[in-house]
């Protein structure tokens, strides 16, 4: 602005000024400890009225660790493939590292009986094909094999995204599924995978949905599910 460079200062809530963060990759980084609340200042030498007690600022945001809340291992890197996830309210979003260790921010649909949408996204899996994706709102994930996208998912964690209801991760080559920590799954929906012979659930669940067709399991013991 009139050749004069606009300047970001952090401050805490208190009003310190904070410099201890990092900027990769589009991933804000900040060296405080979880649920400290930062605000940050812009000022201008074109605009000096907007300078000191008057600078431009932002609200409080509160730091967050971040948490991993799916983690999607392929076969393959290199190739595009497609998620579909739907929201438990409106407004979510979900940040994805194909691989890369950058983040893309994508806005996701929110699910409810009446008007069930779903949020298809596109990318192309990089590095050794892990995809990590962070989010606390998912309700509804998809990662199943389409042959538009051939590449198969070897392994999922989901162990982190407790907000999980529907799960689909058909026709791929995943040999083991854990699900002791998402008590509130309902649906899964894990068929075709010819090597999956063994899944695991929360001691007290919700699921009522379970296609296991043309996997590899010779028995099954589904106890804990009633």
């Amino acid at each position: 602005v009139c050749e004069n460079a606009t300047v970001y200062t952090g401050y805490t809530a208190e009003g310190e000024e904070f410099t201890g963060y990092t900027v990769e990759g589009g991933k804000f980084v900040f060296d405080v400890e979880a649920d400290t609340e930062l605000y940050c200042t812009m000022t201008n030498a074109s605009f000096d009225k907007f300078s000191g007690t008057n600078a431009l600022a932002t609200t409080n945001i509160v730091v967050k660790n971040l948490t991993p809340a799916i983690i999607v291992k392929h076969a393959e890197a290199n190739i595009e493939r497609q998620f579909t996830f739907s929201a438990t309210e409106e407004g979510a979003k979900v940040f994805i590292d194909w691989g890369n260790g950058e983040l893309q921010e994508y806005a996701i649909a929110y699910y409810n009986n009446w008007d069930p949408y779903q949020t298809t996204i596109n990318g192309t899996i990089l590095g050794d094909g892990t995809v990590t994706i962070y989010g606390d709102k998912i309700h509804m994930f998809d990662c199943s094999y389409s042959a538009s996208y051939p590449v198969k998912v070897t392994d999922i964690d989901v162990s982190a995204c407790a907000t999980l209801y529907d799960l689909s991760c058909y026709t791929n080559e995943i040999t083991s599924l854990d699900f002791t920590s998402n008590a509130a799954l309902a649906k899964v929906y894990a068929n075709g995978n010819s090597a999956l012979n063994s899944i695991t659930f929360a001691a007290e669940n919700a699921i009522t949905t379970l296609d296991l067709n043309d996997c590899g399991f010779t028995t099954l013991d589904l106890s804990s599910c009633t």
